[in-house]
């Protein structure tokens, strides 16, 4: 499972901070570009859902654009 956020640099800081709860996910790529800053997180498919929502649930309260992708999709998961 891949997770992309991005958004302005000092919103991404904190993000990055408070996303440290969610252990299972891991800090694969870190970019800035013109003032925003794109970071890449990876979890295995075994991550709770719990775990999924509550990094995107922080990630949009900061309103940081948000992308997610699984293989296999989400929807073919076990619930955990």
């Amino acid at each position: 499972m891949v997770v992309t956020v991005s958004g302005e640099v000092a919103t991404m800081a904190a993000f990055l901070t408070e996303a440290k709860k969610w252990s299972n996910f891991k800090l694969q790529a870190d970019a800035q570009s013109n003032g925003i800053r794109f970071v890449r997180m990876t979890a295995s498919g075994s991550t709770p859902y719990r775990d999924i929502g509550g990094l995107i649930y922080t990630a949009q309260v900061r309103q940081l654009t948000v992308t997610m992708n699984s293989e296999p999709p989400i929807c073919g998961m076990e619930e955990n």
